[in-house]
């Protein structure tokens, strides 16, 4: 995107963009049917690691949608 509208320009538009990120039953699904034999804690840490990736993914986005934005959190 920035070598075909260059840095300002994509920056402009990925600030404006709206973000969309979604986690299906195949995220789920993918540990379930690869361990069988995964014991409840080991569900129960795989569920917690996806999600915490999520929550960084999300994090990131909305900091550098902030950034981009010029919008100021402190007055």
């Amino acid at each position: 995107m920035e070598e075909q509208l260059g840095d300002k320009e994509a920056n402009k538009r990925l600030s404006q963009a709206v973000y969309a990120t979604c986690v299906g039953g195949n995220d789920y699904s993918y540990f379930v049917h690869n361990y069988p034999n995964a014991t409840q804690l080991e569900q129960d840490e795989f569920v917690k690691n996806l999600v915490g990736n999520l929550t960084d993914f999300v994090k990131v986005i909305s900091i550098k949608f902030l950034i981009n934005s010029s919008v100021c959190l402190y007055k």
